[in-house]
């Protein structure tokens, strides 16, 4: 069945509120510690990089370029509400990981969900399709 609120993104007009620290760095994934969770705040896609279209991975200290070939699950991702609220909420992450191709290291993620902590800062944990 069609829903038209599919096509909402918020007052703001954002999927993602995230708000990036002011100088937070650009990082490559072959940067970041691999096997390591890193929490997705958001994504966005460079239209001026020098390989065309990119996805990048808001995170909460840095934008992380990824690669090409992620493009098609990170526009689903952009594209799908629950995916868009459980990103908002913290519960969406990726654990990059090296590769060898023909004798070159490239780098790809694992797509990974995200328990939320309880703490004295955060004392709720999102409940989703509620």
């Amino acid at each position: 069945m069609f829903s038209a609120t599919k096509f909402n993104r918020g007052g703001s007009g954002r999927k993602f509120p995230h708000t990036m620290p002011e100088g937070a760095p650009f990082k490559k994934l072959g940067d970041l510690e691999m096997g390591k969770p890193v929490i997705v705040r958001g994504f966005y896609f460079n239209k001026k990089s020098k390989f065309g279209k990119e996805p990048v991975a808001l995170t909460d200290d840095a934008y992380i370029n990824l690669p090409k070939h992620l493009s098609e699950a990170v526009e689903i991702m952009i594209d799908d509400v629950e995916a868009v609220d459980a990103i908002n909420a913290g519960c969406v992450g990726f654990k990059p990981y090296s590769y060898d191709n023909d004798g070159k290291t490239c780098y790809s993620v694992e797509w990974v969900d995200i328990v939320p902590t309880v703490s004295a800062e955060f004392p709720e944990i999102p409940v989703f399709g509620s």
